[in-house]
């Protein structure tokens, strides 16, 4: 209630400094009674109402007024009073008249006393009062303070409880399909060895319900009896070792393989048991057929003879399979890069290296055939495939090596077959031409001269069918060889033969027949042969484990040293290494002799 003007007429106010301010409970009789019905009425017509002549009862008289309650916004109303007639005073019988004296003067001091007391009273009261209220007030202010940080540690907490409730409820997600769906058969008892989960596959071997949780297990029955649960769970929760047995099903031709582990908790304490049963029998016909073809495998790589191998950048050594421990010339199963480089030949040696730095570096592979130093002091020649394997870690680059040394020296042979071929069709036309030359300087007559060309052309036939005949049987003797040979010749210089007669054997004619058939082919273009007044002797003795043969020619002229070794050195060579000899050659002035140091296996009786 809003008050105006001078209204204490019509209501009684608190002197008290009280908060009241309901108008029906402060109006005076006579208006209280008009006051409610007034604002009804107003509100309801939402009109001004008035009502007149409504005598105020007040404590000195009474007082006619006429009340207006005018409707305004927001549900008030402005009530106003206007008086109506004059005040009319208490009647006489109601007034007592004052004693005359000056007793209410002390009276009125000693209530004032009083008063101040009280009022000093009331005033330390009021301070101490303030005081209590302010330091109450700090306090609430510091435990609102407090309330809102456990509010927002409350809140944190909520969330990370939220949060710890996803992940548990995933979790359990997580857990319960993989219950639902693992191929396992897993069971899960608590610390008295009852049930408390298991999953689908387990229902295979123990015929369990859900309402087989809680129970023991010595209650469940098994498909294996023979198997003592108890007791081995018993064992693993009391020590805490994992307790694996491989378990047979002679009905189903099935293999388990039995795990029992300890349940642990979030601290490492032992809360029960975990029984876990795979089925291992794809797995051991897998591993049965992998080993089956690993023993093919590396049988056929034997057999075969191939070394296959891997090289290790980041130890920089090899490990050897197969015949790459023979191949390489090492005992050594795991021998480092330079043990392995170090038995090719130089050149073959740094291509070796660069191959395998550039297989790793760029990931690559490379195909190489090197040459390699035997034990027994003959080179032999490997056909390497190499590549490198980027899946591994770390890199490493495998490779396979075969031993091509029959290929490359088949291959060897066969060159030096076609250029012999040439070269002695070369040398063939070359002897014709000399054989001709040297009988048109005895003969003056054409008939004569063609019975002399013809005769030694068949001669020289007879020799090269000697030379070139691989398929003979029987042993020739040496004198027989060399009269063949020298037999296009015959007349051509003076010729001297001198040595014990013994058997070739069949193995070493053809290259021996070789090396004479050079002698004779070269002595015929450049030497005695197919010049006059010349001298051949032809020697041989034997010393010792070997066979000395000398082929001497003593002519007229001065021999010219020949300054690049062509195909008929290279044949020479040949042709002593089959025969297991050597072949030197030495010219001085007139005379040029080859001495071929051959061994006594020659000798058919050897």
């Amino acid at each position: 209630m809003a008050a105006y003007g001078r209204l204490s007429r019509f209501f009684e106010f608190p002197v008290s400094g009280t908060s009241e301010s309901s108008a029906a409970t402060l109006a005076r009789p006579g208006v209280k009674e008009q006051l409610g019905t007034l604002l009804r009425q107003a509100r309801a017509a939402k009109r001004r109402v008035v009502a007149r002549n409504v005598e105020v009862l007040t404590d000195f008289g009474t007082l006619k007024t006429e009340i207006v309650c005018d409707p305004l916004e927001d549900n008030a109303c402005l009530v106003v009073f206007q008086e109506s007639a004059t005040f009319t005073p208490l009647e006489a019988i109601d007034l007592v008249e004052m004693e005359p004296g000056d007793g209410h003067v002390e009276a009125l001091e000693r209530e004032l006393r009083s008063t101040k007391h009280r009022l000093r009273s009331a005033t330390e009261e009021l301070e101490t009062a303030n005081e209590e209220l302010k330091s109450s007030n700090e306090e609430m202010m510091s435990m609102n303070e407090e309330l809102q940080s456990t509010n927002e540690e409350l809140t944190t907490v909520n969330d990370e409880l939220k949060t710890k409730v996803d992940e548990v409820s995933v979790a359990n997600a997580d857990l319960r399909n993989f219950f639902d769906s693992t191929s396992l058969a897993v069971i899960v008892l608590d610390d008295k060895m009852r049930l408390r989960s298991y999953t689908k596959a387990a229902t295979a071997i123990f015929p369990l319900q859900p309402t087989d949780r809680g129970r023991p297990l010595s209650d469940v029955a098994s498909r294996y009896p023979s198997l003592d649960f108890t007791t081995r769970v018993k064992s693993v929760m009391a020590t805490g070792a994992e307790y694996n047995q491989t378990v047979m099903d002679p009905e189903q031709e099935r293999t388990f393989s039995l795990r029992i582990l300890p349940y642990r908790t979030a601290n490492g304490a032992i809360d029960g048991a975990t029984i876990i049963m795979t089925d291992i029998s794809h797995a051991l016909s897998v591993e049965s057929q992998l080993a089956a073809e690993r023993e093919r495998h590396e049988l056929a790589v034997e057999a075969a003879g191939i070394g296959v191998w891997e090289y290790l950048p980041d130890h920089g050594e090899f490990v050897l399979g197969g015949a790459a421990m023979d191949l390489l010339q090492t005992r050594d199963g795991r021998p480092t890069l330079q043990a392995v480089l170090q038995n090719f030949s130089e050149p073959d040696r740094q291509q070796l290296r660069e191959a395998l730095d550039s297989a790793v570096h760029n990931h690559t592979g490379f195909e190489l055939t090197s040459r390699i130093m035997g034990n027994d002091g003959r080179p032999r020649w490997l056909k390497t495939f190499a590549r490198h394997v980027a899946e591994s870690e770390p890199g490493r680059v495998i490779g396979v090596s075969v031993d091509v040394t029959a290929e490359h020296e088949l291959a060897e042979a066969r060159e030096l077959m076609l250029s012999e071929m040439n070269h002695r069709v070369k040398n063939l036309f070359a002897m014709i031409g000399g054989i001709l030359r040297m009988a048109a300087r005895k003969h003056e007559t054409v008939k004569s001269l063609v019975e002399d060309v013809e005769g030694r052309i068949l001669a020289l036939g007879s020799a090269h069918s000697l030379a070139s005949n691989q398929k003979r049987t029987s042993a020739v003797h040496i004198n027989d060889l060399i009269d063949t040979i020298l037999a296009p010749y015959d007349r051509h210089a003076e010729i001297d033969i001198q040595g014990d007669n013994f058997l070739i054997a069949v193995n070493y004619i053809t290259p021996l027949t070789l090396i004479l058939h050079e002698w004779s082919t070269n002595a015929l273009k450049h030497g005695i042969l197919g010049k006059s007044g010349g001298h051949l002797r032809i020697s041989w003795e034997e010393k010792d484990d070997h066979i000395e043969l000398v082929w001497n020619e003593i002519g007229t002229d001065a021999v010219e040293r020949s300054v690049v070794a062509g195909f008929g050195t290279v044949l020479l060579t040949s042709a002593a290494r089959q025969i297991g000899g050597t072949v030197l050659t030495d010219i001085s002035g007139v005379s040029v002799t080859h001495t071929l140091t051959m061994r006594n296996k020659v000798r058919h009786d050897r």
